[in-house]
């Protein structure tokens, strides 16, 4: 029996209902049939199907019309149509961008015998350029993005707090500050903190420092350098070791190694005192991109207090291991 999506429906097959008809009843006439019921098919003939229902095991027949405009098969729905089913194996898609942790729960229960999850893992790329990057590269950090999701509706007032707090993260804060900062004061810093990188550093350590998602911090750090005067290039080259790409060495990543050995630059002259891995607010003339100028120095007093706000939490402690 081909049904209207394409898909055919045979003897024993699992079918859902998608349009709601009182006129067709079952469960001696207690139920009707609606959309979203599961029914299993007992016998084909001219076009008809009988069916036994899964829910409550009546049976009836639904005319040709009705299985050629509103019956699909139904071994896939959505984790809120499952809600209540048991099946024997279930298999969940899970997306750790929009599953909630409520959703998985659902999902993962409904089968008696197994229940298999997939994740989507491959890196989507986000439509705002000031988002932080969410590498998911593995099944853990899929799930741990599932579970740390809530899909309960929160209150007017707790929502308004969650938009204010994500307003005032560094996460938020941070990445808008540096991109305004180099695309309007320095455009081509990144590209000049690259080259003297590949000028120093072997190809395959420049490669690695350049891909590292601490590049950008020790890009910084090392335009901070260049900005009081100091010759990158040689900067670089006072923090390599012999040892560091030895049999022994230990380091995870020569861009946070390399960040942490070339220290705070020079003594910012700005009234704000951001950490060593902020790029100072631009100085020099006022009247040279003014408004952005403002919303800097305004941005970068704003990370000042978080940074502030952060050391003062108990329990935090810098960790200046590299």
């Amino acid at each position: 029996m081909v049904l209207h999506d394409g898909n055919k429906a045979g003897l024993n097959d699992v079918i859902v209902t998608r349009q709601n008809d009182r006129k067709l009843r079952s469960n001696q006439g207690k139920d009707f049939v609606a959309n979203g019921d599961l029914w299993t098919v007992i016998d084909t003939g001219g076009g008809d199907l009988k069916v036994k229902s899964l829910r409550h095991g009546g049976v009836l027949t639904l005319p040709a019309e009705y299985v050629a405009t509103h019956v699909e098969l139904g071994y896939a729905a959505t984790i809120n149509r499952v809600q209540g089913m048991t099946v024997d194996t279930s298999h969940i898609l899970v997306d750790p961008q929009s599953t909630s942790r409520e959703q998985l729960y659902v999902a993962a229960t409904r089968g008696r015998e197994s229940n298999r999850m997939y994740a989507v893992v491959e890196e989507i790329l986000e439509v705002d350029v000031h988002a932080p990057d969410h590498l998911r590269t593995n099944i853990i950090d899929a799930l741990t993005a599932v579970l740390a999701r809530e899909s309960a509706e929160r209150s007017a007032s707790e929502e308004i707090q969650r938009v204010q707090d994500a307003a005032a993260s560094l996460a938020t804060l941070l990445p808008a500050y540096e991109d305004a900062l180099t695309r309007v004061f320095d455009p081509d810093r990144l590209q000049r903190m690259e080259t003297a990188v590949r000028d120093v550093l072997e190809p395959s350590i420049a490669d690695q420092v350049i891909g590292d998602e601490a590049w950008t911090h020790l890009a910084s750090r090392l335009a901070a350098h260049e900005a009081h005067g100091a010759d990158v290039q040689a900067k670089l080259t006072a923090v390599i070791r012999a040892e560091d790409t030895g049999p022994d060495s230990t380091i995870g990543s020569f861009a946070k190694a390399y960040h942490h050995r070339l220290g705070a630059s020079a003594q910012q002259t700005t009234d704000v005192h951001l950490p060593s891995w902020v790029s100072p607010p631009p100085a020099g003339e006022e009247n040279e991109n003014p408004e952005v100028r403002r919303w800097l120095h305004a941005q970068a007093e704003l990370i000042q207090v978080r940074v502030d706000a952060l050391d003062d939490r108990p329990g935090v402690h810098r960790n200046n291991q590299c």
